[in-house]
């Protein structure tokens, strides 16, 4: 199954306006996050912060609901989050963290908590996974020239990023400041070119635009453990959600974009194979 196992699908948003208006759509890995925070689930999160706002992300540990809100928004490019893992839990002493990944990030901590070696033991300080829907990353020199070159913006003046209806969008949702994805093929990071996994099939819970209407984000509610911390965040009226069969475009979306990845990856990966090229496996 492209989905890969989950307990259930929804199209969820927050109820908290402050939380909304830093959000990405609806707010809800922000929300999950402060609420793990504020009740002693986590001990921080480790988030993709963009501290000289030139959209270069770094990661940063935030310890306060004020850290996270100002980490919110996603960053289309690579976030070095595991090297960062062994200063976390070294220098800031936290054994108990929240951490916001990639598919292929994800992957790299199921792997190192199954197999420890090397950051096995730093990997299981990670207590809760946050993943989010990935087609591909770009360098930050490649979105530097999709601002600079093809929007006339300069990277700087970007206060926001989205890859929605086959575009890849500037600020806001405006015709004239998005490039169709298709003309950005060759920019993305190599390895996304290999890569199946579309929803972070091995995070605890998987978040994205896909599927959901607009301001709403649609959740993959993979463990028990993702499940549990949900349903508390919506019983204390902090979520509002609906099952993704009852929105549109729904779950038919969710698999178009997954079957799509894993086809392109399988025609990738048979052409570096039949050059005699080394190609990753997936778990």
């Amino acid at each position: 199954m492209v989905l890969g196992s989950y307990e259930k699908i929804v199209s969820a948003k927050t109820t908290n306006n402050k939380i909304y208006k830093h959000a990405q759509d609806g707010g809800i890995i922000t929300s999950l996050l402060i609420y793990a925070l504020e009740e002693g689930m986590i001990d921080g999160a480790l988030v993709a912060g963009d501290p000289d706002h030139d959209w270069v992300p770094v990661p940063q540990i935030a310890t306060t609901p004020e850290e996270i809100l100002e980490s919110a928004g996603t960053k289309y490019t690579m976030c070095p989050s595991i090297e960062a893992i062994k200063k976390v839990v070294n220098e800031e002493k936290l054994n108990n963290i929240g951490a916001v990944l990639t598919p292929c990030q994800c992957q790299t901590i199921r792997k190192a908590q199954k197999y420890p070696m090397s950051i096995g033991s730093f990997a299981n300080s990670l207590n809760l996974i946050f993943g989010v829907f990935c087609l591909r990353t770009f360098s930050h020199e490649a979105i530097d020239k999709f601002a600079e070159d093809m929007l006339g913006t300069n990277i700087r003046d970007v206060k926001r990023m989205n890859i929605a209806h086959g575009s890849f969008y500037l600020n806001e949702w405006d015709d004239n400041k998005r490039i169709p994805l298709k003309e950005l093929h060759g920019f993305e990071q190599k390895g996304c070119n290999v890569c199946k996994d579309f929803s972070s099939l091995f995070a605890d819970l998987s978040l994205g635009t896909a599927g959901s209407p607009p301001s709403y984000s649609t959740v993959i509610l993979r463990t028990k453990k993702g499940l549990d911390l949900f349903n508390s965040v919506v019983d204390a009226g902090l979520l509002e959600f609906d099952p993704i069969e009852d929105v549109c475009p729904g779950l038919s979306l969710l698999e178009i974009r997954g079957e799509g990845k894993e086809h392109q990856a399988n025609k990738e990966i048979k052409r570096r194979e039949e050059q005699g090229m080394f190609v990753p496996r997936i778990f």
